[in-house]
């Protein structure tokens, strides 16, 4: 019996997509999610579905009021609430793969010490709908990979002007959002001001981003990233297949290396490695095979796709 059925488990990972939403800026009042937010603020929810709305909430979870808002948003920003911001004075968890099988005390990693779990939020964070509209400029749209702080504010600018023209958001927000960005990934290795504050966020042992020597600019770090599974990388594609391909049975490697919301953008990575991962995770799942036509690679897959990511994130954390 796996470990999944062992615990009583049964959510599937939700494939499920929605349309983008309007631009969300600031709600993070500055905070980066650090470590142990999100496992502490679901437990607490469990308590406390009026968790955010009670005078001692954020004594409950044991921070200022400030950074109690601002694990409420992270929540919701990794889809691990449902949260409508709209007067409902509850918050509830998420009875998905992420809050029943993955954080949930008996689940594979609560305390998320595995970096797979980190990369499995990560494409959480960005895949649609995304409630991080920066994140999701900065990974999907954003096309220079070495930036400043002030670069990446100005193509923002210029992006939502373009986008989302009658969107009432000040430049503030705007600044304090590319500066939680580039602290949430800088690695903890830079020698920087950045230093102390980044040791606390769990993201930037990712290394998406560094901060190069002798300026003021950053640069999204390309290529194979060690500590991103295959297994993970699969299910991005699977997800991002359902998306993009929608009642098709096929997709492009070529689309899933370059469209909006792909895995090659969100995890900064290449063919090879897409590809790689691919071919070794189907191996063992007779459900996705991958296929050259005319010079071509497409990934193909049978049966529902839920089903079949769920099996292959179970594969990978039962082998641990």
């Amino acid at each position: 019996m796996s470990r999944n059925a062992s615990l009583g488990l049964r959510a599937n990972i939700s494939l499920k997509y929605h349309h983008p939403v309007r631009p969300i800026f600031a709600r993070h009042e500055t905070f980066h999610p650090r470590h142990g937010w999100l496992k502490k603020g679901l437990d607490k929810l469990v308590e406390y579905p009026d968790l955010f709305f009670r005078e001692d909430g954020p004594t409950i979870l044991g921070v200022g009021k400030n950074m109690a808002k601002s694990i409420r948003y992270w929540l919701w920003a990794f889809k691990l609430t449902n949260d409508d911001w709209k007067g409902n004075k509850t918050v509830q968890p998420m009875l998905d793969w992420l809050g029943n099988n993955l954080i949930a005390d008996q689940g594979f990693d609560p305390y998320l010490e595995d970096p797979a779990s980190l990369w499995l939020l990560h494409w959480n964070l960005l895949k649609q709908p995304c409630y991080a509209t920066t994140w999701d400029y900065a990974f999907n749209h954003f096309r220079e990979q070495e930036f400043s702080p002030d670069s990446l504010l100005r193509s923002l600018k210029a992006f939502i002007a373009g986008k989302y023209n009658d969107a009432a958001v000040s430049e503030n927000s705007l600044k304090n959002d590319v500066a939680c960005f580039v602290r949430m990934y800088v690695r903890h290795s830079e020698t920087t001001a950045l230093f102390e504050e980044s040791l606390d966020c769990p993201f930037a042992e990712l290394g998406l981003l560094t901060k190069l020597p002798k300026s003021r600019e950053y640069s999204f770090v390309y290529g194979p990233k060690p500590s991103l599974p295959n297994e993970i990388i699969t299910v991005a594609c699977l997800e991002c297949a359902n998306q993009l391909a929608q009642e098709q049975s096929s997709i492009s490697a070529h689309r899933l290396l370059f469209e909006s919301g792909s895995p090659g953008l969100v995890f900064k990575i290449g063919e090879a490695d897409i590809w790689n991962a691919l071919e070794s995770v189907s191996a063992r799942f007779n459900s996705i095979r991958l296929v050259e036509s005319a010079g071509r690679l497409q990934l193909h897959w049978k049966g529902d796709l839920e089903t079949t990511s769920s099996a292959i994130l179970e594969s990978y954390y039962e082998r641990r």
